[in-house]
Formats: structure tokens, sequence, C-alpha cells
């Protein structure tokens, strides 16, 4: 669940404004160099949805709409980031969180870490996955400055990384391939 109180239009794909190393947040006029955090952490998060837009594509039917949904919340953790006034619920961590039950009831139990590549798609969700956890430290790092980010957003993306492990176990196993634990030469 979303809670919407500003939307943002984009009228065009560049303004040339930012050519000199700087940028503007959501209803600001300040510019601010493209090296702070809050920015880091929303091209980590835009890096994010890029790489949910190619799992989904690849996904099974059934996990499409949850991919795309994931999405769609992702993006609203970027507005809020940027400024607007919009942020997630906690009954978006509690939705994932539920998903992550479900699918878990399903798999073996979990032995210990796993070695990405049974198949490309659980490759994929991996890789997904460690960007969740990148994007996840960038936030964090942002909101020990200026940026303001609720604790459901901060939750969330903890909750997603964990439902895309999840997610890329499920597809091993669906396809009848073994999950590969680490030898520790």
């Amino acid at each position: 669940m979303v809670v919407k109180m500003t939307t943002a239009k984009v009228s065009k794909l560049y303004s040339g404004r930012g050519d000199t190393g700087t940028s503007t947040l959501f209803g600001s006029q300040k510019r601010l160099k493209k090296t702070e955090t809050v920015f880091e952490a929303l091209g980590t998060l835009d890096e994010l949805v890029s790489f949910l837009g190619l799992v989904r594509v690849r996904s099974r039917k059934n996990v499409k709409p949850v991919i795309l949904e994931i999405q769609h919340q992702i993006c609203t953790v970027q507005a809020e980031i940027a400024g607007a006034k919009m942020c997630l619920s906690e009954q978006s961590v509690r939705d994932v969180e539920r998903l992550i039950v479900l699918i878990e009831k399903k798999l073996p139990p979990l032995t210990g870490f796993v070695v990405p590549g049974e198949t490309e798609l659980s490759a994929l969700f991996h890789v997904t996955r460690t960007v969740c956890r990148r994007a996840e430290r960038a936030v964090v790092a942002a909101s020990h400055g200026t940026t303001k980010i609720s604790h459901a957003s901060l939750s969330f993306l903890n909750r997603v990384s964990s439902l895309l492990y999840a997610l890329a176990r499920q597809e091993t196993v669906r396809s009848g391939k073994k999950e590969q634990s680490p030898r520790y030469c």
C-alpha cells in the first residue's frame, strides 16, 4: 500500500542544467552536486528497478505481477527520497514478508549459502538481489545525511532482497536443479 500526496510529471528527457555536475531534488530549486549520497541512492534504486524489469520479462507468468508491484513500490521509495510527499506503508513490508513465507514453505530447508547459477533466471534473481542490497546500503547512507526516509521504506528494501533470494531458490527447485553450496576451498 502506498500513501500518495503529490505526483510529479516529467515533460522532457533532458534540460541541460545537469551538465555541470549538479542536479535538483523534487520541489527544490537548490542545485546539489551529483556526488551527494542522495543521488547515489536514487541511481542505485533506478538500477534495481531496471534489473527487476529484466527479471520480470524472464519470469514465470505468476511471478510477473509480483515483480511489477515491487517495481512500482521502489519507484515510490525513489520519489520519497527525492523529496515528494509520498511513502510506503508498513503494510507493504508485511505483504512482502507474507510472500517470502509462502515461497519458503514450498522449498527445502536452507542449510547454508547458495552458489548462484543453476539456471539463468535464478542467477538473474541473485544478481538483482545483490543490486537491491547495494541500493539498501546507499539509501541508508543517504538517510544518515539530510535525506529523510521512512522506516517502512528501509524495511521494504531489506525484505525485497530476501524475497529475491527466495525467488531465486524457487526457480532452481522448479527447474529440477540442485542448489550448490560453496565448497570453501
